[in-house]
């Protein structure tokens, strides 16, 4: 859905995106490997989440979720990511662009939405529509 809003907008925005179920019709608009080897995931991310909180515009969408099954807490990483966001925003707040909505359901919700008015200027956008509308704000389209 969010690539889908970015694209509407008919502006040169490129998406990176970590995950892999995105639709058939919307893959060649989404950033793909530079050529550069990335050996892990995580290193792609932190590569991207780098490039775009200087370049562009991060935005973190926390959705609840229903079920999970996974062997590790549910979106474990986000919230490291959102910590270093956090940390790196507090000394360089020209060169970290990003906005964070989400639903109450996920699981931290309130103590994000705390951390992000007590350690930003920022506030917790309620619906991912609006998280969108945010970035684009933010890129100044």
């Amino acid at each position: 859905k969010a690539i889908e809003f970015f694209l509407s907008q008919k502006r040169d925005i490129i998406v990176a995106s970590p995950r892999t179920e995105i639709d058939e019709k919307l893959k060649r608009h989404v950033l793909k490997s530079t050529g550069r080897p990335f050996e892990r995931q995580r290193e792609w991310e932190d590569h991207y989440i780098n490039l775009s909180l200087k370049n562009g515009v991060v935005v973190c969408w926390l959705p609840g979720h229903e079920r999970h099954f996974c062997t590790k807490p549910y979106a474990s990483m986000t919230r490291v990511e959102i910590g270093e966001i956090f940390g790196q925003y507090k000394y360089d707040k020209e060169n970290t662009k990003f906005c964070i909505g989400g639903e109450e359901a996920f699981q931290d919700y309130n103590a994000i939405r705390y951390d992000l008015r007590t350690k930003t200027d920022k506030t917790m956008i309620d619906t991912l529509e609006e998280t969108l509308e945010e970035a684009m704000v933010i890129l100044g389209k």
